[in-house]
């Protein structure tokens, strides 16, 4: 299950959906995602954005790029 891109993104605020209905899931329930982010560090610093702790299953994350 790949976030998507929501068409609600612009130039400073990226909206990212997850598809639970999907193929991927293998049939299973889906208890949490994680979502990180890397902030432009080449993938060097990762940051949480939701879902390591506490466990989330929000359909919808939007973050508000500086």
């Amino acid at each position: 299950m790949a976030p998507v891109r929501d068409a609600a993104s612009d130039q400073s605020t990226l909206v990212v959906d997850y598809p639970f209905a999907s193929a991927d899931d293998g049939g299973s329930t889906v208890l949490s995602l994680n979502l990180q982010w890397d902030a432009a560090s080449g993938g060097v610093a990762w940051t949480t954005l939701i879902g390591e702790s506490p466990y989330s299953t929000t359909e919808s994350y939007t973050v508000a790029l500086a």
